[in-house]
């Protein structure tokens, strides 16, 4: 627990001199998920407020060499593009992209890893992260173009939709659903 939580304060810096960036702010190339029957991709991520967790358990494993730990992050924001494609709401042509930012809260993360030794360093191979969030506030700009016309309506100042009842209520369910 003492080495994971020594790295806390090396987040927003990295330790370059065993090649470890920045985490804090995290930059991912893309996250993909299914939401509302669509399927929805995060692509040029940034995601603030990784450093601010607290470890809540950290327990190895040394004869299968498996890392558990489990942490609680406050508050996590992230932005970026994305784009929705396939039914929403059971709705089909509502393909969208644009730029989000996104909000989450009161987060969970668990995770276990494999420690594979590399020359004089230890690396963490592949990681399974469950993650539970209480509260996630979502916004998406230029949902639901209309057919044949512009991907944004600059008209809708607070989510750039050319349909924006559609898309207020959208976000309205899903940010009152977390």
């Amino acid at each position: 627990k003492l080495v994971v939580g020594s790295l806390k304060s090396q987040m927003k810096n990295g330790i370059p001199e065993v090649g470890l960036p920045p985490l804090d702010p995290l930059n991912l190339d893309n996250v993909a998920l299914t939401m509302a029957g669509a399927q929805v991709e995060f692509r040029d991520i940034t995601m603030t407020g990784l450093s601010e967790h607290t470890i809540k358990s950290v327990q190895y494993d040394d004869n299968n060499r498996i890392l558990k730990l489990s942490l609680s992050v406050p508050k996590l924001r992230s932005a970026g593009n994305y784009s929705l494609s396939g039914k929403v709401l059971n709705i089909d042509g509502l393909d969208s992209h644009g730029p989000y930012r996104n909000e989450y809260s009161g987060i969970t993360a668990e995770g276990e890893g494999n420690i594979i030794q590399v020359g004089n360093y230890i690396e963490v191979g592949e990681m399974k992260i469950k993650l539970k969030i209480d509260t996630i506030k979502v916004h998406m700009e230029c949902l639901f173009p209309k057919p044949g016309g512009p991907n944004c309506c600059p008209r809708d100042r607070k989510f750039k939709s050319c349909n924006p009842i559609f898309a207020q209520t959208i976000h309205r369910t899903i940010n009152t659903k977390t």
